[in-house]
């Protein structure tokens, strides 16, 4: 009997083992997750002591030290630059390793090969949207440089040095749950970080619903709906008749493609959260001390671990501090000993979609030119975790590759067509950004962005000189009025892309008299601009607010800026709430509709995150703008509507627009008509939500780039919204404040990102700033001119 209870137990034994040694579709492999040694037991105490010690690295030339701070901050001093990327590299994977890893996955199109075939679709996209080309194409264009190749090079040894080091037990705990580890790191891996952050920020087009809306309704009712410059913007560079003469640009054939569609489901929404950002410099003249005060805070995503990383690198003829991008040598965004800087996305549309006709079903040459053109074909292998890897034939035709086809989302109305888009082509980021961390001088700095491709950003400067200024960097192609909005005929090579505007026509303004600048992601130019210029989605409140304080304020010191950086004014609510309630003030009220009348009529247009008023109007402004278009609804909602704006504004001064009135219906509905049914829905929600403030309703959230919500943080109390100066919805907001203050004495810099430095759950550095970043708290970012303290770790080059 003992016998057979033996040999029982130990077949459970063995089939339990078995079956916990494996995945199990989504769920990891549980034994080696659980292990004592090896599992997530490890990752507990990860990084909850500050780093310091002695390392024996054989890829050293020399001594360096990193200095931690009390934030997990770390400063790197080297003797010489490739020592310095090297320990870059190493700190980055030290704190950041799996998602340096997952972030470029992301990029690669690699995540069914750790998450499994549901993910295909997504990287069967990735691939066919040609990032692997583009990030390929920049890095052959970066390793042309010298000091470029040193930094990839360098930084990748270092992350390797660290990878190779990592014992199994200390590996992430993603890894652990996910079921593999880590690769080697390689220089094509920090230029497909850098093509996530382009595809990121430069791909926003509606080529198709501009052509689908264009075609339904013709040229007056789009020019009236979707304006390419609106009147109500406060340019970034306003140089009205001081512009050089425009180059001649030659015609092209159409820039419509008036085809039969079958029109798509589209989202309708133009409201969304754009990833955009605030950037301001107020110059000696505006400060109460006569120095100069550099503002940034760039707006993205939401995520955990945080997008950047806070550190300092000094070698000689460098000595730089700010945030960067785990995964990328150098510094995104900061200062250094002379200057500051800052970024906002310049918002215009560098891609287009281009008609194909292939001659056959093989699709081996396509018209062009009253010809055949041959076509390239490459296969992409897609490793899928648990399954056979998948075959994926692409097409590129001279204006890029096919992304939907016969293969992949046949139905798209989008198929055969070729993507064109700008990363394509060789660029230059991370050589300029390392010219910029050398900057020196207003001159240097204007140099190190002039080449600057994509992704384009609106740059602004400011020195201890008391000198400012905003460059707009980026090539963009002389295009004819109207180019670029629509889909475009891929059968003549005219129709191509022209030749960029020349560099010394670019938007630039320096020292201006009224003694400030600013960029918040609206039209950049005034209208006496020679080129015609197409951005998606013009910002239209945050850059009004922005320049209105600067205008109307002096003696401006950096406290002034960091509370304009937590600015919480609505100005869409300022502009529609008068109209709104004053028809509703004619309505006999009662009830849920009577408070909530009265909790708006008795709001001041601030959004704080306590604010009971904010929350009732973001719930009547969210019934009511996806709903008022009626007109065009009648394509079940399948067109673009207007911008928020453009849509208050008609609101406003012609409520009787046809466009509102649904036709399906016997009635004729008006913007008052829509108003009132929102109105009462509005009501009736808030009277539901127990007049829940603001924060809880907008639910800001730090989201784990796995989604994972015990590894994420939510309902943090923060005010704000997309289109406030503090631009923070639920998953977008101020991924990183920066207030530099720039004298003779010196540079003062504070700063703030939510999250915390550490990568590791585990870590009492995980999420330690987001507190401060919500309650609008800066740390003090000093640059410290050599090694300090005792928590510090010393690379030393290991004897052969």
């Amino acid at each position: 009997m003992k016998t057979i209870r033996f040999l029982l137990l130990t077949g459970l034994f063995a089939t339990g083992t078995f079956f916990l040694s494996r995945p199990l579709g989504k769920i990891p492999a549980l034994l080696p997750l659980m292990h004592p040694s090896i599992g997530f037991w490890q990752n507990l105490s990860h990084d909850a002591a500050l780093p310091q010690g002695t390392l024996h690295l054989a890829e050293l030339v020399a001594p360096a030290q990193v200095s931690y701070d009390a934030d997990l901050i770390p400063h790197v001093f080297a003797e010489n630059a490739a020592d310095a990327w090297f320990v870059q590299g190493y700190v980055h994977a030290q704190h950041r390793l799996w998602q340096m890893e997952f972030q470029v996955r992301a990029a690669g199109g690699r995540l069914a090969e750790i998450l499994g075939p549901d993910l295909l679709e997504y990287d069967r996209k990735v691939r066919r949207k040609g990032l692997v080309l583009a990030a390929t194409t920049s890095l052959e264009s970066e390793i042309q440089n010298s000091n470029s190749q040193l930094a990839l090079v360098q930084y990748a040894n270092g992350v390797n040095a660290y990878i190779q080091s990592l014992p199994k037990n200390k590996l992430p705990i993603e890894y652990k749950l996910l079921g593999y580890e880590p690769e080697l790191w390689t220089p094509l891996k920090s230029m497909m970080l850098l093509t996530y952050m382009s595809d990121m920020l430069s791909t926003s087009e509606y080529d198709l619903q501009n052509t689908l809306f264009y075609n339904a309704f013709g040229a007056d009712a789009f020019a009236t709906l979707f304006p390419d410059v609106a009147r109500w913007m406060d340019p970034i560079v306003n140089r009205t008749g001081n512009w050089p003469a425009a180059a001649p640009v030659t015609d092209s054939i159409t820039d419509l493609w008036p085809r039969g569609f079958e029109l798509p489901v589209l989202e309708t929404s133009n409201d969304a959260p754009i990833k955009g950002s605030n950037n301001w410099v107020v110059g000696p003249s505006k400060t109460a001390d006569s120095a100069t005060i550099l503002c940034n805070d760039p707006h993205l995503g939401l995520q955990m671990p945080a997008l950047w990383f806070l550190n300092q690198l000094q070698f000689p003829g460098l000595a730089v501090k700010g945030v960067s991008l785990p995964g990328l040598p150098g510094v995104v965004l900061g200062f250094n000993d002379s200057i500051a800087w800052g970024v906002t996305n310049a918002q215009r549309d560098v891609v287009d979609w281009y008609a194909v006709s292939f001659n056959n079903a093989q699709r081996t040459t396509y018209k062009l030119d009253g010809d055949w053109a041959p076509t390239k074909k490459v296969v992409e292998t897609i490793a899928i975790k648990g399954e056979a890897p998948f075959l994926d034939t692409v097409v590129y035709t001279r204006w890029g590759p096919v992304v939907y086809d016969v293969n992949f989302q046949p139905t798209n109305p989008l198929e055969g067509f070729a993507y064109k888009w700008i990363s394509h082509g060789p660029t230059f980021e991370l050589e300029h950004f390392l010219a910029l961390n050398q900057a020196t001088n207003m001159k240097a700095a204007h140099a190190a962005v002039d080449g600057f491709v994509a992704t384009a950003q609106n740059f602004v400067f400011a020195d201890r000189l008391g000198n400012y200024a905003m460059h707009i960097s980026g090539a963009y192609p002389q295009r004819l009025a109207g180019e670029g909005r629509f889909l475009r005929d891929g059968s003549h090579s005219i129709n191509d892309w022209r030749p960029a505007i020349p560099k010394t026509h670019q938007p630039q303004w320096s020292n201006p008299d009224r003694g400030y600048l600013a960029s918040a992601n609206q039209h950049p130019v005034d209208s006496t601009y020679p080129y015609y210029i197409y951005g998606v989605n013009y910002e239209t409140y945050r850059n009004r607010r922005i320049n209105e304080v600067l205008a109307t304020h002096d003696s401006l010191t950096a406290a002034d800026m960091m509370r304009l950086q937590q600015d919480n004014f609505n100005y869409k609510a300022a502009e529609f709430l008068p109209w709104a309630l004053g028809l509703m003030g004619d309505m006999a009220l009662s009830g849920a509709a009577q408070i909530f009348f009265d909790t708006l009529a008795s709001w001041d247009y601030y959004n704080h995150h306590n604010s009971i008023g904010a929350a009732a109007f973001e719930l009547l402004w969210n019934a009511y703008y996806p709903n008022c278009w009626a007109g065009i609804g009648r394509y079940n909602n399948q067109l673009r509507v207007p911008a928020s704006y453009n849509t208050l504004r008609l609101s406003v001064s012609d409520p009787e627009n046809h466009f509102f009135d649904d036709p399906q219906t016997p009635a004729k509905e008006t913007a008052r008509t829509h108003l009132k049914a929102a109105f009462f829905l509005a009501a009736k929600a808030f009277a539901a939500k127990a007049e829940e403030p603001w924060y809880l309703q907008k639910n800001t959230t730090l989201r784990h780039l796995l989604r994972i919500p015990q590894f994420s943080t939510s309902e943090i109390p923060i005010g704000g919204n997309a289109g406030i100066v503090n631009a923070n919805s639920g998953t977008h907001g101020a991924s990183w404040r920066l207030v530099a203050h720039l004298s003779n004495i010196g540079i003062a810099a504070k700063g703030i990102y939510p999250g915390g430095q550490s990568g590791a759950v585990g870590s009492p550095f995980y999420n330690n700033f987001t507190d401060d970043w919500a309650a609008g708290n800066y740390i003090d970012l000093p640059l410290h001119p050599k090694p300090f303290g005792t928590q510090t770790i010393t690379f030393k080059p290991k004897k052969k």
